[in-house]
């Protein structure tokens, strides 16, 4: 088999496709992972944002409040007092510190627009005609108490008196300053204030529970979304540790194992372990041909196919002395035959020769080539009661050969014959055999003898 054909013969799930493939989906896997685990850095971003903006407007109106508590403190003391240390308190808090406005300003940046917003605007209108009372009371508390109004700052200094307390004595000024900053009217402003600072703190309470459980639904969203991907991902490695095992791992282990006992390699697996087990397989045929050209070539004779001298001598240490005969053939004036049609002729002749005697014995003798015009028969399981068969197919065998045939000159025979249970035998059955084929050749060849 060519290799073009042997590749499609060999069908299978390519592990190399499968890599490819599973590789597509952990990147796709990988990239959604990465997108969930993007989402939930943003939302955690969102929240915080809320989280911290929530924080900054409840402390915007925290100091909204404590301003303006300080403030209306300073001008009730004020009043009650006129000791202008709480004067340059109030105007310290109002125009350095700044808390009142600084809250305002940095809700306004974060609320704008919005309906929370409304409520702080509101609470401004309030706050400011507050800081206009308070103005007019520590006024007419200077005027009252005889201060000179030029050692105050310059929005008291602006404050006109109005006409009709003017020209009131100081203690009835001083009382309508008192009642100014205590009355139930400034009181009732200072409450709407604390109203829709308490509104809009509500409803920033409102706005950062709305965004935490938005994000708590983002959350469990992109959680779930993340759960998904990394259960995707384990069964696909799952899936691929699984396949490895029955494309690459099963197989490979499988075929060891047959390896190791000297036998074929199982086609079985992925596309690539089905090639693999093929070209061993092919190998381990073409090697075990080879090896079986050359044990016969090491064991057999090239011109006649009979055994040769190696294979006799091994058969013959191998098989059971006390069954088996030995039997030695020479071809008679072999070398005369070669001189007089030539060599091929006496090839012809010995392939002949060789062919009449494979055919009359029997398969389990071994019939074998020793020598250029020698044979010798292994006759198992014989003894002496075989003597009349043994001389009938030497008989036989003379019969064929002293034609000719094709061309191929007729010859005759030479034959010893020794049996496990001869008379007399010596330590080598060989050795008797050869002995009575001498005898057979002192005698004028062309005839067999049994060792006596």
């Amino acid at each position: 088999m060519d290799q073009n054909s042997k590749d499609k013969s060999i069908k299978g799930l390519s592990i190399q496709r499968l890599h490819r493939f599973m590789m597509a989906v952990a990147v796709l896997l990988a990239i959604l992972l990465l997108y969930a685990t993007y989402s939930v850095m943003t939302g955690y971003d969102i929240l915080q944002e809320a989280t911290d903006r929530y924080i900054e407007m409840e402390r915007s109106t925290q100091d909204l409040m404590a301003a303006s508590d300080y403030l209306t403190e300073s001008v009730q003391s004020f009043v009650v007092t006129a000791d202008p240390d709480y004067v340059d308190d109030y105007f310290e808090e109002a125009k350095v510190a700044r808390r009142r406005d600084n809250a305002l300003e940095t809700m306004e940046k974060t609320l704008a627009g919005t309906e929370t917003y409304r409520y702080l605007e509101e609470a401004l209108w309030y706050s400011n005609n507050l800081m206009d009372i308070e103005y007019y009371a520590m006024r007419l508390t200077i005027d009252a108490n005889g201060m000179e109004v030029s050692n105050f700052p310059e929005e008291l200094q602006n404050i006109v008196v109005r006409p009709r307390h003017a020209w009131l004595s100081d203690e009835s000024k001083r009382s309508i300053a008192i009642d100014l900053v205590f009355n139930d009217v400034y009181q009732r402003y200072k409450n709407n204030i604390r109203r829709d600072v308490d509104l809009c703190a509500g409803a920033l309470v409102t706005d950062a529970q709305n965004s935490q459980r938005q994000s708590a639904d983002h959350f469990r969203e992109v959680i779930r979304r993340l759960t998904i991907c990394i259960f995707l991902l384990l069964l696909s490695v799952l899936f691929m540790v699984i396949l490895t095992a029955r494309l690459i791992i099963d197989p490979l282990n499988n075929g060891i194992r047959h390896i190791r006992k000297k036998e074929l390699f199982p086609v079985a697996g992925s596309l690539e372990m089905r090639y693999l087990a093929q070209t061993y397989n092919d190998l381990y045929e073409s090697s075990r041909k080879e090896q079986e050209t050359l044990s016969y070539e090491a064991s057999h004779d090239a011109l006649t196919g009979l055994g040769n001298r190696a294979m006799f001598e091994r058969v013959r240490n191998d098989c059971d002395p006390a069954t088996t005969a030995m039997i030695l053939i020479d071809i008679d004036y072999f070398k005369e035959v070669n001189d007089t049609y030539g060599h091929e002729a006496g090839d012809q002749l010995l392939k002949r020769a060789a062919k009449v005697f494979r055919a009359g014995f029997r398969s389990e003798d071994c019939v074998c080539r020793i020598g250029g015009d020698e044979f010798a028969v292994l006759m198992m399981h014989s003894g002496t009661h075989l003597r009349a068969l043994v001389q009938r197919k030497i008989e036989l065998a003379q019969a064929q050969l002293k034609d000719e045939e094709n061309g191929v000159p007729g010859v005759t025979i030479s034959v010893g014959v020794a049996f496990p249970d001869r008379d007399d035998p010596t330590e080598d059955i060989y050795q008797d055999a050869d002995t009575a084929l001498y005898k057979v050749k002192n005698a004028g060849r062309n005839g067999l003898a049994f060792y006596e």
